[in-house]
């Protein structure tokens, strides 16, 4: 159970329920949802952020840009962290079938800003990145495909880029490129 992470912006009580029985990561996908989830006993939370990032992929797998039913503003974001102040940390998915690292890096450097200005404005600290998934495969045998290798090592260099830039230290990080990887080194791979 505690390997699990829940996702879904429109999660029923009995899958939160079920949720905090595993032992589960629930990731909040509202305010709204953050007094259900605790009524259902759940004890881990990542805040769902959509920073508003465009990515090249078809539309109806798009989840990062402005207006998504996904995630939080980065207002409401820090809002949710201010009514919990226990969350783990933030999870942000800008979409699926990405075939390139443009857009995913770009929602690297927006989440460790948000989490700088989380710890700048409320003194929190977060424990977790998740960030989120959406790699790609080739459509046909002409077009290259990102490796995992390619596509992780270049969000984790991102990412140690932008945790520097904002004095932040380097959290546990969660990956979903869509295929199982094995944990390592602090940095948790899905």
């Amino acid at each position: 159970g505690a390997d699990l992470v829940v996702h879904g912006n429109n999660k029923a009580d009995d899958e939160l329920a079920a949720a905090a029985e595993a032992g589960a990561l629930l990731v909040i996908d509202s305010l709204e949802e953050i007094e259900r989830a605790r009524a259902a006993g759940i004890s881990r939370t990542l805040i769902r952020v959509t920073p508003g990032i465009e990515a090249d992929t078809h539309e109806a797998v798009r989840t990062g840009h402005h207006g998504s039913k996904f995630g939080l503003s980065p207002d409401d974001a820090l809002e949710a962290i201010r009514r919990a102040p226990e969350t783990e940390g933030l999870h942000v998915h800008i979409g699926s079938q990405l075939r390139d690292q443009g857009a995913a890096q770009m929602a690297v450097d927006w989440v460790t800003a948000l989490a700088a200005r989380a710890r700048n404005e409320l003194g929190w600290k977060r424990e977790t990145i998740d960030l989120g998934g959406g790699l790609g495969v080739a459509a046909t045998p002409d077009e290259r495909e990102l490796t995992i290798a390619e596509f992780v090592g270049s969000l984790l260099a991102e990412l140690d880029r932008a945790l520097a830039e904002h004095s932040l230290d380097r959290p546990q990080v969660i990956l979903e490129p869509g295929r199982s990887l094995t944990a390592r080194a602090g940095v948790t791979l899905y």
